[in-house]
């Protein structure tokens, strides 16, 4: 109910303020989508695309990452968000345990991100 509240509010707030608002949401509720104009919706990642935005990630983390390690990253089943959050907790983990990032460090990460977030996350190894 809580929750119910603190959206209708910021409902309101919009509706009395004419501005344009980006939301995003993983899974949106038809009732709160029901307030918007126009919706976008964009499908899930491939797993093409989760390579190259792994390969982007992670370009500048020197020789401890190879192709192949990219690869393997880009059969989790995530969306890029949930990948950012697995590469800012890997680096994370790198740098406390002072090692180099590795495909260790990711999957680490992952296998965390995976319990936190529950369904949606398939991690594949």
């Amino acid at each position: 109910m809580e929750e119910h509240v603190r959206i209708s509010t910021i409902f309101e707030f919009f509706e009395q303020h004419r501005c344009i608002v980006f939301v995003t949401a993983r899974a949106p509720c038809t009732a709160y989508m029901s307030h918007f104009a126009m919706t976008i919706q964009y499908p899930e990642l491939d797993g093409d695309s989760r390579q190259t935005m792994w390969s982007n990630m992670l370009s500048g983390e020197g020789n401890n990452i190879s192709r192949r390690d990219i690869e393997e990253m880009s059969r989790i089943a995530v969306n890029g968000r949930a990948m950012k959050n697995i590469h800012t907790t890997a680096k994370a983990l790198a740098r406390s345990s002072k090692q180099p990032l590795s495909l260790h460090h990711l999957k680490t990460a992952a296998k965390t991100q995976g319990q936190v977030e529950g369904a949606g996350y398939h991690l594949y190894w």
